[in-house]
């Protein structure tokens, strides 16, 4: 396993191929040599035998099993022909590429593939001034478009924080604009203003007739 020394810092500017974030993957049920395996450049072949890079114990998990190599978008997971196969979602898959914070099982072993923080903050504060409508100068600002801009192109889930009026949505809207959906619609949900009851509707749609006051069918934010 090699990576990022310890203590150094990234700078990042706009332009060129985007290096893969790292990724922490992590043995939930059973017991694993090492429990937790950090995963920041190349491949990671999983499996019961003393060759693989993170060793389960589990008769369940096949010699070699499945290897997971870190991409732009995530990680890409293979599995090497395992005789009880590799599930996401409760689906069985051969390669698949998921976004980091997923999870699978390699038989009845569960993993979790969650995105390595330390990689995005050691990022130095770039040149980048602007973002999306968003300008800045100061180095938290600079360093703010430096994360974002590493992550674009991934798969990475994001959550955006901050009080009221600190431009959160005109963030989360500049980084649509410059990810891998750009040319999809971007949806914002005021959650805030959403009655509860109602909550499963406005975000999911319901048809005509569904619940009391249903009288036109409609589509929900993810619809």
């Amino acid at each position: 396993m090699s990576g990022v020394r310890e203590g150094t810092t990234i700078a990042l500017k706009r332009g060129g191929a985007r290096p893969a974030l790292g990724a922490i993957l992590r043995v939930l049920n059973a017991s694993a040599s090492p429990q937790k395996y950090r995963l920041r450049k190349g491949s990671c072949r999983i499996g019961a035998g003393r060759g693989a890079d993170l060793v389960i114990d589990d008769p369940a998990v096949s010699r070699d099993h499945a290897e997971l190599t870190l991409v732009p978008e995530g990680v890409a997971v293979e599995d090497l022909g395992s005789t009880n196969g590799t599930f996401y979602l409760g689906q069985k898959v051969q390669r698949v590429i998921l976004g980091l914070g997923s999870r699978i099982s390699l038989g009845r072993v569960e993993i979790a593939i969650d995105p390595d923080r330390a990689v995005v903050e050691k990022l130095s504060p770039g040149e980048l001034t602007s973002y999306g409508e968003l300008v800045g100068v100061s180095p938290a600002m600079r360093q703010l478009f430096a994360v974002l801009v590493r992550l674009e192109g991934t798969l990475a889930n994001l959550l955006l924080e901050g009080e009221s009026g600190t431009g959160k949505e005109l963030l989360a809207r500049a980084v649509h604009q410059h990810s891998a959906v750009s040319a999809g619609p971007f949806v914002a949900v005021n959650c805030g203003a959403m009655d509860r009851n109602l909550a499963r509707s406005e975000l999911f749609g319901h048809k005509k007739g569904s619940f009391t006051g249903a009288l036109e069918s409609q589509p929900g934010a993810f619809g």
